[in-house]
């Protein structure tokens, strides 16, 4: 692979995986550009160490990127450790109340379970219910904004904006709006 090609697979990657990190480990969609940046920045500085001997260049520029998440994930997740707290995982083997070995996660029940994964899953009827108004609330806006958030379900801002022609500066006031709209409308923790 060329300088430049190397160059591309790294971007078009930052930009598959910082998507991927939107809505995990407390990032959201405005830390986006902000991820994918720092993860192709972290690439270019590395690109001169890379020996295509030990690995291929979408292996090295892989593991760059994967490593760089890592740290970032890490540095997000890190204000939120007690210090007190007992490190474990729900993959560790524990006795039951059989007193054979199981793993935690077979002896947690499901809420907790899901708090330590950091996913708060809704019955059927409150995602129902949250649909419903979703729905109501999109039906009641102008046809910018119910466009611009049929567009946000599979793209991202600046792909909207080399589509529509919009300025990103001008797609996130848009965004500003709808979020005002949702909180008025007591969804805000839907945005999350």
């Amino acid at each position: 692979m060329s300088h430049d090609q190397i160059i591309q697979y790294a971007i078009a990657r930052a930009h598959y995986k910082a998507k991927q990190l939107i809505g995990r480990h407390g990032f959201t969609s405005s830390d986006f550009h902000d991820i994918r940046q720092d993860l192709i920045t972290d690439v270019i500085e590395r690109l001169p160490k890379f020996n295509g001997d030990l690995a291929g260049a979408k292996t090295f520029v892989s593991r760059l990127i994967n490593n760089r998440i890592a740290n970032l994930i890490e540095h997000r997740t890190a204000g939120c450790r007690n210090p007190e707290r007992e490190e474990c995982s729900m993959d560790d083997w524990v006795r039951d109340e059989d007193g054979a070995w199981v793993r935690r996660d077979s002896v947690t029940d499901d809420q907790r379970v899901h708090a330590h994964r950091g996913v708060f899953p809704r019955n059927e009827q409150k995602q129902a219910d949250l649909a419903m108004d979703i729905d109501s609330i999109v039906a009641s806006l102008p046809e910018d904004l119910r466009d611009l958030c049929e567009r946000l379900k599979s793209q991202t801002v600046l792909e909207i904006s080399r589509e529509t022609g919009v300025s990103c500066a001008a797609i996130y006031r848009r965004i500003k709006k709808l979020r005002e709209r949702f909180t008025e409308a007591g969804l805000d923790a839907s945005l999350a």
